[in-house]
């Protein structure tokens, strides 16, 4: 696989506030890029373009007023949202703690197989995802895979037309926000609604 191109989210004046390093292990922003570039969504596009305008308008000198957690805290979410714009196409970090913290991306999405997917398309475990972060406990991980294991089994009953699809998609949302609530706030995971006639019988 390509490897995948790696973007910094940071504020600037006069910016995107999406960037391109020259390098992944230079410690810089690199080239600015635009939201055409990129073909982001145009609610994505006006996220950015708020954010940025919130920075650029702040007092100078610096007053002391300013609310920096908020901006971060903001700027935090859009690199998160970058990423699930394209999970398989980008790598994306994010200024934190004094380094470039990279956004950790994952699916929730119903297969005969699997039903946890990282960002390169490959079914994983929970245990993975621990793998991934390097030393992070998930609270409960046992429990919580023995359910997306479950959600994963009732899956089958596709076969024989008699999976509640509704109530399926359901649980798979709950169990997306069950992840998501577990892990560091640099990660983020979406959910791919199953639909009916997207998977035919064997």
């Amino acid at each position: 696989m390509d490897k995948k191109i790696l973007l910094r989210v940071w504020p600037e004046f006069g910016s995107t506030g999406i960037w391109m390093p020259p390098n992944p292990s230079d410690n810089i922003m690199g080239q600015m890029l635009t939201y055409e570039s990129l073909k982001l969504p145009n609610d994505l596009a006006d996220a950015f373009t708020q954010w940025q305008e919130r920075y650029n308008e702040r007092p100078l000198p610096d007053n002391g007023i300013f609310d920096w957690e908020s901006l971060h805290k903001e700027g935090l979410e859009l690199a998160k949202e970058l990423k699930n714009y394209k999970l398989y196409d980008f790598s994306v970090q994010y200024w934190m703690n004094e380094s470039w913290q990279m956004i950790y991306g994952y699916d929730v999405m119903a297969d005969y197989s699997a039903s946890l997917w990282d960002d390169e398309g490959t079914s994983i475990t929970v245990d993975s995802i621990e793998d991934d972060l390097r030393g992070y406990t998930i609270s409960n991980s046992d429990e919580l895979q023995k359910e997306f294991d479950a959600w994963e089994e009732d899956f089958y009953k596709s076969l024989d037309n008699t999976l509640e699809w509704e109530a399926f998609n359901a649980e798979g949302h709950r169990l997306t926000n069950e992840l998501q609530s577990r892990l560091p706030e640099y990660c983020t995971v979406r959910y791919m609604h199953a639909f009916e006639e997207t998977y035919p019988p064997f």
